[in-house]
């Protein structure tokens, strides 16, 4: 009767340690979630920021262009 109270003592042991190890699995991954989220979001924000002043700057060389472009016609 001592050794299936002993195992069953154990097996409780063993899921409470179980249920913490589960808990602190569940902290960490929601941590590193959040942590590499931001870091996406960061680097989504800095990407998009990049097109935008690509783009102006592509605009800007096409207004130049066509500026000289019909400059020259206007001349001739």
């Amino acid at each position: 009767m001592q050794h299936v109270r002993f195992f069953i003592a154990s097996l409780k042991q063993q899921a409470a340690d179980a249920r913490h190890w589960c808990t602190e699995f569940g902290t960490a991954a929601a941590s590193k979630a959040n942590k590499v989220s931001a870091e996406v979001q960061g680097g989504v924000c800095a990407f998009g920021s990049i097109i935008g002043d690509k783009s102006r700057r592509v605009i800007d060389d096409c207004k130049e262009s066509l500026e000289k472009f019909s400059h020259r016609f206007k001349m001739d």
